[in-house]
């Protein structure tokens, strides 16, 4: 079992700490099939909606900032 934290697109509400026991406990919190996009460092992963750019769903910008602090391009 893992424990993940769930960031919510929405900003008013809070981020929650989650078990997760398999894929579909992943799936489920992202309504779809996920992608899974690893960090740099600290070694890390966020699983997000594989279908989320089709969909237009609203920018989950805490997700995004997590994802630029730690994968930042090395020129």
């Amino acid at each position: 079992m893992l424990i993940g934290i769930l960031i919510p697109s929405c900003d008013d509400k809070p981020l929650v700490l989650h078990e997760f026991e398999s894929l579909d406990d992943y799936q489920a919190e992202v309504e779809s099939d996920t992608q899974i996009v690893e960090h740099v460092g600290p070694a890390s992963s966020l699983f997000v909606n594989e279908e989320g750019k089709p969909r237009e769903p609203p920018v989950n910008q805490r997700a995004t900032l997590l994802l630029w602090r730690h994968n930042r391009p090395s020129y």
